[in-house]
């Protein structure tokens, strides 16, 4: 009965290190695909944030450019606004299939950009309320 004992006390923690051998190689495999996932996330949102950032430094090109021209209506125009209610409404591209919807607003002979709303296409229809971004008049003075 004594070899019987043996040979148990010396197989059980063996038993027991390959257990825990297999558990820690299944948390690291987990943790290995988590940390992929996590990395072409975090690519993807850079892309997507750098897309848009592009798009609303165009639309604020777009205003500047209509200041500068001599009519801002014809500029607006001729880079492909619609006129909307007396606001000029333009669709840019935003990337991964999102279109930066921006609503200029003239203003003195100025132009002032008063909304920027993400969408997914540019054929969407808008049901936000206005949001206005900048009116044209501050408190500081």
């Amino acid at each position: 009965m004594k070899k019987n004992r043996k040979i148990l006390s010396a197989g059980l923690p063996s038993i027991l290190t390959i257990l825990l051998v297999l558990a820690l190689t299944a948390l690291c495999a987990l943790s290995y695909s988590s940390g992929v996932s996590d990395l072409k996330l975090t690519e993807r949102t850079v892309q997507m944030t750098g897309d848009y950032y592009s798009a609303v430094a165009q639309s604020e090109e777009i205003s500047a450019s209509a200041n500068l021209s001599g009519d801002p209506e014809i500029y607006l125009l001729s880079r492909g606004a619609e006129e909307w209610d007396g606001d000029y409404e333009l669709a840019l591209d935003a990337g991964s299939g999102r279109t930066l919807q921006v609503i200029y607003r003239i203003q003195e002979g100025k132009t002032v950009v008063c909304y920027r709303g993400l969408g997914g296409s540019a054929e969407e229809e808008w049901e936000e309320e206005y949001l206005p971004v900048y009116q044209g008049e501050t408190a500081w003075k």
